[in-house]
């Protein structure tokens, strides 16, 4: 595609800086300007300055504030953005912008393309509005040029019912993996302890409540098993014992997963979890639900184990299990996880999956 504007949204500055920096840059590299519109936080200033992208700050987007009278006030401040920066396309990211940007964008006549990163409340909340927000993300969504899913799972549930959505989604596997930054240099533990590794927001959707109660069977059974967990949030309960750490949010998510032998995420439902292919890109065997995101990334028995979500009993008997698989054994899988990230989720073909689609996508609308 020529040189194009390229307006990318998403719910905060952190979704920004952690996850689309390197398609910003491909994007820059070829020549297009890019327009970043989100809400102003710390991780929006910590932005490379190399990127040289215009940034503007949206004040009425709250991710989880449902107030009908905000969420039209921020339907009406992506409309004066785009009307503002009159892009040739917007590249949206998380529920409000999908929901309010598409209808922004088809009110000025601006080409847009959602992304669906995972699909969350949407396919698995109990919210009495559910079916009703639900109809009206579909609706919003029909609109787009593009709708970008990120396992064939959540596209089939999402746009399966609907063949005019249908026919314009597909699936980028996640947002990539840079494989040179994520590369294990710990080999060997000297004091034989074996680690296991929980990294993801402390919310009952992440199964952070089956990791606590299966990693106390495992502890009762090993004394030289560690269950270390980061992130943000509180933990359900008290889950007290000496092998149990928790260490909270951590930035340097590198030295995390270059001090562990093994990442556990027991998630209800995932688009394709970044956290996991940086865990397979470091040669960590990985032990996941068997739900959708998770089971494109992990093979069952080559890269980890897959168990029965919701289910703490099995993820202790697979995590002993791991622990009692021999060290050869395991560093194969962690070769075989590397290799797969090499082969499907490295930031190189993800990046290239997205510039094709939008070249395509305003190739077609000019």
């Amino acid at each position: 595609m020529d040189n194009a504007r390229i307006a990318i949204v998403a719910n905060s500055g952190w979704n920004i800086y952690n996850y689309r920096i390197p398609l910003i840059r491909r994007l820059m590299e070829s020549g297009h300007r890019v327009d970043i519109i989100s809400p102003d936080d710390v991780y929006l200033h910590k932005l490379p300055t190399d990127l040289r992208a215009s940034i503007t700050a949206l004040k009425r987007l709250s991710p989880k504030r449902m107030n009908p009278w905000g969420e039209l006030e921020l339907m009406l401040e992506l409309w004066k953005a785009y009307k503002s920066l009159r892009p040739d396309l917007v590249l949206q990211f998380t529920i409000k912008p999908n929901l309010y940007g598409s209808i922004a964008a088809r009110m000025l006549g601006i080409p847009a393309v959602s992304n669906l990163t995972g699909l969350g409340f949407v396919a698995t909340g109990s919210h009495p509005l559910r079916r009703m927000l639900v109809a009206a993300y579909r609706r919003a969504l029909t609109s787009n040029a593009a709708v970008v899913f990120h396992n064939a799972d959540d596209l089939h549930w999402f746009a399966g019912s609907s063949p005019k959505l249908q026919k314009k989604s597909l699936v980028i596997p996640g947002s990539g993996v840079d494989p040179d930054k994520f590369r294990r240099k710990t080999k060997d533990r000297a004091d034989g302890t074996f680690v296991f590794l929980f990294a993801s927001r402390l919310e009952a959707e992440k199964g952070i409540a089956e990791f606590l109660k299966a990693s106390l069977r495992v502890l009762a059974t090993r004394e030289d098993v560690v269950c270390r967990i980061a992130g943000s949030g509180t933990l359900p309960g008290d889950y007290r014992h000496p092998g149990m750490q928790v260490l909270g949010p951590q930035d340097d998510v590198w030295a995390l997963l270059d001090g562990a032998d093994a990442f556990v995420l027991p998630s209800h439902r995932e688009g394709m979890p970044r956290a996991l292919l940086e865990a397979m890109s470091m040669e960590l065997p990985c032990i996941v639900a068997d739900v959708p995101g998770c089971r494109q990334a992990v093979d069952e028995g080559r890269v980890g184990r897959l168990v029965p979500p919701g289910d703490a009993t099995a993820l202790a008997e697979a995590m002993l299990q791991l622990v009692s698989t021999p060290q050869m054994a395991r560093l194969e899988m962690g070769r075989a996880a590397r290799q797969r990230v090499l082969d499907h989720y490295a930031d190189t073909p993800i990046c290239d999956a997205y510039e094709r689609l939008l070249a395509q996508v305003i190739n077609q609308c000019r």
